[in-house]
């Protein structure tokens, strides 16, 4: 092989690791573009986080206020009932 020849090869090989180099840089924007969407989505991931832990929050108040509100109904209904049992058991009521 004369040295024209290994040069065109060395000039052949050096031309294909720029195109491969090329592709690389390519899709080195591709994978920074790539991150920062993933960023982003991380970002809002996050913020829903937020956002749902204060609703857990208000939820669970809003089980201690029905918890609160269901217990004094049923106060109430057992106090009607027992003043209904009273009114029934006594036998002068509604008499003429």
């Amino acid at each position: 092989m004369t040295n024209d020849e290994k040069l065109d090869l060395l000039l052949d090989k050096v031309t294909g690791i720029e195109k491969d180099m090329i592709d690389v840089k390519t899709d080195m924007v591709s994978v920074k573009a790539d991150i920062v969407d993933i960023r982003t989505d991380l970002s809002n991931v996050k913020t829903d986080m937020v956002n749902v832990k204060a609703d857990i929050v208000d939820v669970k108040a809003d089980l201690r206020r029905l918890h609160r509100d269901d217990i004094l109904i049923l106060d109430e209904v057992e106090r009607v009932h027992a003043i209904l049992d009273k009114h029934r058991s006594d036998k002068t009521a509604h008499t003429a």
